[in-house]
């Protein structure tokens, strides 16, 4: 590198194991050249927007003439939203596609972004079950290697699938996992989340703004698919007729639904940042729950810009009593209003922005 052949030049290193590349890269300080830009840049499954592209060729119209590929559009547009404004290609949007987006989105939760996966339902209305296995294989494959038993892999993943949505800690998925103690559990939770499996989303520390990493906090799994995955490994029945089944109930679909909001206000949260070296996405995305176990299922906090809550409510429609966690946050902080992300609904009201999830998901 230093005769600078790979000048003004980006390597690409590809691997089976996420988390070995980026540990390597760490081994290069002071020989990457410089860039205003992050070093290392991760390439992760498609966003929602970018799958419906590809799925719907209107659509993929209105996303290039409305520039929602454009971070500066966007960040606009959701600049609107913390202002409890509805931007008008939401509500253009909202009127002409938005059970078009519904559908996608339904679709989006059984095969996630994996382009492979995306390209199998498309062709063949199906996802056959060596695709699951192979995926699969690949995480175990990369567990063996950091010495780690599967056996205690297949029994983790299953006690984040039981507490899915809701927040827990090291101790409970310890005892729902039968591990020999927390510390096990932690390992394994960091473990897969520095495989990019899942995300761990902690408590807000409100006061001091920052995550209460001794406190509960909330699991999720990057990408959709890697849920199908675990839990087809799980059962005995057909992977992606388990899949459906899933989804079928209500509940489980609306934590579904969350755990893709959360993958994608990680990604608009590193959009945002102004430190994109040094982003963690830890110190920018969390829950909250006040000391009546009222819970707000996202804040999305930016230093000396905003500290945005969203909750998620992925219903036909949405009560405002049951609101309660986010009334107590506003109450508590100061904060003007808020977003909860509906699955009908797209309506400015007094506290509280209401759009579509699938909408929403469309502009981050």
């Amino acid at each position: 590198m230093d005769n600078k052949r790979f000048q003004n030049s980006t390597t690409l290193a590809t691997g089976s194991q996420a988390s070995r590349i980026m540990n390597q890269t760490e081994k290069l300080p002071g020989r990457k050249g410089r860039t205003s830009g992050p070093y290392d840049k991760i390439l992760l499954p498609m966003k929602f927007v970018e799958f419906v592209s590809i799925c719907d060729k209107d659509l993929a119209k209105f996303i290039s003439e409305n520039q929602l590929l454009s971070s500066t559009h966007r960040i606009k547009k959701f600049s609107q939203m913390v202002a409890k404004e509805i931007p008008k290609d939401i509500e253009e949007l909202n009127d002409n596609y938005l059970d078009d987006l519904n559908d996608y989105l339904y679709e989006y939760m059984l095969t996630g972004g994996i382009p492979k996966i995306v390209d199998e339902k498309l062709k063949t209305n199906n996802i056959e079950a060596d695709l699951y296995t192979e995926y699969l294989n690949g995480i175990k494959g990369d567990w063996q290697e950091l010495k780690k038993k599967e056996t205690l892999l297949q029994q983790f993943c299953s006690a984040i699938i039981e507490s899915y949505g809701s927040s827990t800690n090291w101790d409970n998925l310890r005892k729902s996992a039968q591990l020999s103690g927390w510390a096990t559990a932690q390992d394994y939770g960091l473990t897969l989340k520095e495989m990019l499996v899942t995300t761990i989303i902690q408590r807000y520390g409100e006061k001091k703004k920052i995550p209460l990493i001794a406190k509960d906090k909330k699991f999720y799994f990057h990408d959709p698919f890697y849920l199908h995955i675990f839990n087809s490994w799980l059962g005995s029945k057909d992977p992606f007729s388990l899949a459906e089944e899933y989804l079928s109930d209500e509940i489980r679909k609306s934590s579904v639904v969350e755990g893709v909001v959360a993958d994608h206000l990680i990604r608009w949260a590193f959009t945002l940042s102004e430190n994109k070296h040094g982003f963690d996405y830890g110190n920018q995305l969390m829950f909250w729950k006040d000391d009546k176990n009222r819970e707000v299922d996202f804040v999305l906090y930016q230093q000396d810009k905003f500290e945005f809550p969203i909750e998620v409510k992925f219903r036909n429609k949405v009560d405002t009593r049951e609101l309660g966690g986010l009334t107590s946050f506003l109450d508590t902080t100061g904060v003007k209003s808020g977003l909860v992300l509906s699955k009908n609904e797209l309506d400015e009201r007094k506290d509280y922005l209401f759009v579509p999830t699938s909408v929403f998901l469309m502009f981050i």
